[in-house]
């Protein structure tokens, strides 16, 4: 989603830089050709866009919203099991 919004080889390349990725690297992943499947499992896009990052932007962790529901159902199928 964030990828996306950074439409310009040159906004792509500040933005990783500004995030501390390597010349080398940003300057690489920004003018990869490659889709934005491809370019999401990056080590270094996954390096400037971390959860932390992602949660102080105000987005929310899925992970953690399944691992909750997971849980909520564990409990109720325990608790109809009489466990």
């Amino acid at each position: 989603m964030i990828w996306k919004r950074w439409k310009h080889v040159r906004t792509r390349y500040r933005k990783l830089r500004k995030y501390g990725i390597s010349h080398n690297e940003a300057l690489k992943l920004a003018a990869s050709r490659k889709g934005y499947w491809n370019n999401s499992k990056t080590p270094a896009l996954h390096r400037a866009l971390s959860n932390e990052r992602l949660l102080k932007w105000g987005l929310r962790n899925l992970n953690l919203r399944l691992k909750a529901s997971q849980f909520r159902s564990d409990y109720k199928l325990k608790r109809y099991l009489n466990y």
